[in-house]
């Protein structure tokens, strides 16, 4: 196994997303990180879905946004539980009096999947040299792929080429822990906060927006087209809610849970870890397709989701995340939004060489890029919006248009 043992704790550098990409970066990153334990809240049956549900004395929030905390009767291996109490470390944390946290640090937690037996047969350790040869030249080293490939052929190709098909491969049947910290009614949508927890790749967290259920039934009969969203370099779901019009899905009656994707601030964390794992065959892009994953399974079994009719959507980094999900599971999603493009062997904007390696950099997807970035060839319905965002207001327009015409 080959690590990089440099961590060199320096001060974010500022500056633009990878090396090939335009991106907008914010001049300070935000939080989101790690691993969190959770004293559970007591869960009761109380009702005939035969799931697991919790009262957490807020009538207000039973009443019309219930059917957010209650699961298919068929799901399994799923449970949600309520702590507010909950320490959640260095993850990204919005509730007042949470402690300033590092989560650019806490992507360090990645490189726990070298160590996981699971992960051992999956292995493939390059030294400096070889690794060299190909980031420099990786059209010659790596090839471009000529052919399209069918949906199948292609979504099998990127998890092997990802290296997460032991991530994926029995996914349904490990324990997924879903902890809400935080949740209320807000003018006229329910909020939740999410605390994710994986026996593979730790703890993550996220915002879940969903209207308010006028009918105030938990029955099943109110279920919500939800989207997945994936923020950019430095940001978290708070400015991703801001910046790319979150609170108004619910006006549009839909749902949206904004994953906080850890750990890509644009400095040596970042860097050092998607080097060693690169340099062992993973990348931290290929662990961030395995969190939506789990994002996924999460909405498909929620008795408030309307599972049919799921979208995606990722701005500049969480783009470049989501051009690969909607790839992959391209049965599961019925639209996607993107605003970027990488070729997936990319640098931050130091970088060069073996030095500040990206997060999205996976050389296992480049002979794929020609074909990922053929939207019109996406199984997924999918459009490109301008990559800056908030500063359009058409694309407030566009985006809403396409999920109302794609998600009903």
């Amino acid at each position: 196994m080959y690590i990089k043992k440099n961590h060199r704790m320096s001060v974010f550098r500022g500056g633009a997303f990878c090396l090939l990409i335009i991106c907008l970066v914010f001049l300070a990153c935000e939080n989101s990180a790690e691993e969190a334990q959770a004293n559970r809240g007591t869960l009761d049956d109380d009702d005939d879905q035969g799931d697991d549900d919790f009262d957490d004395g807020d009538d207000e929030f039973e009443k019309y946004c219930g059917y957010m905390n209650e699961l298919k009767s068929e799901a399994s291996n799923i449970e949600i539980f309520y702590n507010p109490n909950a320490d959640v470390k260095c993850l990204w944390d919005p509730r007042p009096g949470s402690a300033p946290n590092s989560e650019c640090a806490c992507i360090q937690d990645y490189e726990n999947i070298l160590y996981l037996e699971e992960a051992q047969p999956f292995v493939n350790v390059m030294q400096p040299e070889e690794l060299l040869e190909i980031v420099n030249d990786p059209e010659y080293e790596l090839g471009i792929e000529e052919e399209y490939l069918s949906p199948d052929d292609l979504s099998e190709a990127l998890m092997d080429g990802g290296n997460i098909s032991f991530l994926t491969d029995g996914m349904y049947d490990r324990e997924l822990n879903v902890t809400v910290l935080d949740q209320k009614v807000e003018a006229s949508f329910c909020r939740q906060l999410l605390l994710f927890e994986d026996p593979f790749v730790g703890a993550f967290t996220a915002m879940h927006i969903s209207p308010i259920n006028p009918m105030a039934e938990t029955d099943g009969s109110f279920q919500v087209p939800t989207v997945i969203a994936s923020h950019g370099h430095c940001e978290n779901p708070e400015r991703f809610e801001i910046d790319h019009y979150g609170e108004r899905y619910p006006d549009h009656g839909l749902g949206i849970i904004m994953h906080s994707s850890k750990g890509i601030c644009v400095d040596d964390y970042e860097a050092d870890t998607s080097f060693n794992l690169v340099s062992n065959g993973f990348s931290t892009l290929g662990i961030k397709v395995y969190e939506e994953a789990l994002l996924l399974r999460y909405l498909k079994a929620n008795l408030g989701v309307d599972e049919g009719h799921i979208g995606l959507i990722g701005h500049s980094a969480g783009a470049s995340l989501g051009n690969i999900t909607s790839r992959i599971f391209y049965d599961d999603f019925a639209a996607y939004v993107a605003d970027t493009e990488t070729s997936y062997v990319a640098w931050l904007p130091w970088g060069a060489g073996l030095e500040g390696f990206c997060y999205v950099m996976t050389l296992g997807i480049y002979p794929y890029h020609v074909q990922i970035y053929d939207f019109e060839n996406n199984a997924v319905p999918t459009i490109m919006i301008p990559y800056d965002g908030g500063d359009r207001p058409d694309n407030e327009q566009r985006i809403f248009e396409f999920f109302e015409e794609k998600l009903f």
